[in-house]
């Protein structure tokens, strides 16, 4: 019992008098996990309530219908419905129309300018009471959210009111017919699909590809003693450390690109869905494949910069993938964020933050609204970054204590 109590108090005694070990075991994984859920539930609820937040205006055209259903002693009409919270349209402004102004609506629907329009019968509620079928033709624009969204909410109105007048005549055929007419740019649709998850894939990739080898390369040396063989040589130290971040880049970058055009060749099946309603997902070309290189190659020495930090200063592989497990949980979750913004924002100093900056940027090129001032932001914020992260890995090289640490 007491050589067991012994091990016990050897074993907790290194832990606990290892400052690294105590931060990166205790402290930073409670802080990071708070933090990156505050972080992606504020994006979810800016996701969810940004309509709710914007006065959205539905157009229609016609009188809307005015047929006072009675089932059971209780009188329901449809403007009635449409104040009942479930529906989520109350707030919603609604502005008449003129019929011959549809075709210019359609056009600022496509624009993304008008989200809704409906078009009634003109003589819906003569046509209901004659048991004649009205229709009712609904325009909006699938590729942007508030317009999907108010689709949505006044199809679910729709259906209800058609479920109170089927009750009220007592038949079980609809009482009106609805088309759908939606009005949108197929290649942004495809877009806003791509932006939501392509960047948490390839930075992903990337952030796997540069943490299979970065622990090794510097770490497993020191580890085998190599290191110290290595340093003793008559090789300038800053070279030493220049040639471990660049193969460093090169590896993690030929690994990231054969993920890339995995994920890209696998496209098709991944969103069969979406093809088989027709939607083509062949929609980029020289300008788009151009940007996301440029993209990946300013993320990748930025992400092999900071983990040859990590491996630097551990004093073996195993401490080193500990070292490098908050980087990775921070990349994960900050590329995470694109999947719950529909549109990345164009606040400039956004783009200086680095791994941050480059997912908005390709959540932007994906999405067709990039610009080139904010890519050249992104690539000059990684190159600075990149210079910084070199600089303090050559320190760390020419630190006896550093590197023949045990």
């Amino acid at each position: 019992m007491k050589d067991m109590l012994t091990i016990i108090k050897k074993e907790l005694y290194r832990v606990f008098k290892d400052p690294k070990l105590v931060l990166t075991m205790f402290i930073l994984p409670g802080l990071m996990i708070f933090g990156l859920y505050a972080l992606m539930g504020n994006a979810m609820d800016s996701l969810m309530s940004g309509s709710e937040e914007k006065e959205l205006t539905i157009y229609y055209v016609n009188e809307k219908p005015a047929h006072e259903i009675t089932i059971g002693g209780v009188k329901v009409t449809f403007e009635g419905l449409i104040q009942e919270e479930k529906y989520g349209l109350s707030e919603v402004n609604w502005e008449k129309i003129n019929s011959d102004e549809i075709d210019d609506y359609k056009k600022k629907i496509y624009d993304g300018n008008v989200p809704f329009v409906v078009e009634f019968d003109p003589k819906f509620d003569e046509k209901v009471a004659n048991e004649e079928k009205p229709n009712i033709t609904l325009y909006y624009n699938p590729s942007k959210t508030d317009s999907e969204n108010l689709y949505n909410k006044f199809s679910s109105l729709l259906n209800d009111y058609n479920s109170y007048l089927l009750t009220e005549k007592n038949i079980d055929v609809n009482m009106f017919s609805t088309n759908v007419s939606p009005q949108f740019e197929e290649k942004k649709l495809a877009g806003k699909m791509m932006a939501m998850f392509l960047p948490f894939l390839i930075v992903s990739f990337l952030f796997s590809g540069a943490v299979s080898i970065a622990p090794e390369s510097i770490a497993g040396e020191k580890e085998r003693n190599t290191m110290v063989t290595l340093l003793v040589t008559p090789v300038n130290r800053t070279h030493i450390a220049l040639g471990k971040i660049i193969s460093l880049s090169i590896v993690a970058t030929l690994s990231a690109l054969s993920s890339f055009i995995g994920v890209m060749a696998s496209m098709p099946l991944l969103l069969k869905s979406a093809t088989d309603a027709g939607l083509n997902l062949d929609i980029y070309g020289f300008g788009e494949y151009a940007a996301v290189l440029l993209i990946l190659l300013s993320v990748v020495i930025v992400l092999v910069g900071a983990l040859s930090i990590c491996s630097a200063f551990a004093k073996n592989v195993k401490e080193a993938s500990m070292l490098m497990t908050p980087l990775m949980i921070i990349s994960m979750g900050v590329s995470m964020l694109s999947m719950f913004t529909e549109v990345a924002p164009t606040t400039w100093y956004l783009y200086l933050i680095p791994i941050y900056n480059s997912v908005l940027m390709l959540q932007q090129v994906f999405s067709f609204t990039f610009n080139y001032s904010l890519l050249a932001i992104t690539l000059c914020s990684d190159i600075v970054y990149a210079i910084i992260f070199t600089f303090i890995l050559t320190r760390m090289f020419n630190s006896e204590k550093i590197m023949f640490s045990k």
